[in-house]
């Protein structure tokens, strides 16, 4: 699958990254997955430029691969994903390691990850994030 979207945004309510709220700005997106024999891959990337006010491009990417070691039971996956600012704001990395396991289907799942997130609150203050979670879907 593919998608594209792209929007215009004359006076955005609330604050992008770095860029403020009100600021006359353009954000555009990519994605694309694919599926196979229990293979999974997912690849995103996006962009926002404000037109008016501050001079700031911002963009991102976010990829993510999986494998069903028991099909359609147990999967691991890994991901990694990026905020790239300008402006002087600290570029932030996410690097995570998942393991899914489907009781039915993604109706009832158990999920765990790690993840190491770089610069999430300022630079060179990195956090480990454990995270453990059940979805029900009635």
């Amino acid at each position: 699958g593919f998608g594209f979207a792209y929007a215009l945004n004359k006076r955005a309510s609330a604050v992008q990254g770095n860029i403020p709220a009100f600021t006359y700005a353009s954000n555009g997106t990519f994605d694309a997955g694919y599926k196979y024999h229990g293979i999974s891959v997912q690849l995103a990337g996006m962009v926002t430029r404000a037109h008016s006010g501050v001079d700031l491009t911002n963009w991102g990417y976010n990829g993510q691969a999986g494998y069903f070691i028991i099909p359609k039971k147990l999967e691991v996956a890994g991901r990694i994903s990026a905020g790239i600012m300008s402006g002087g704001t600290p570029n932030q990395h996410e690097y995570a390691g998942a393991v899914n396991y489907f009781i039915k289907g993604h109706s009832i799942k158990l999920q765990a990850d790690y993840a190491l997130l770089r610069n999430v609150r300022g630079e060179g203050l990195n956090d480990h994030q454990i995270r453990t979670q059940v979805q029900v879907i009635f």
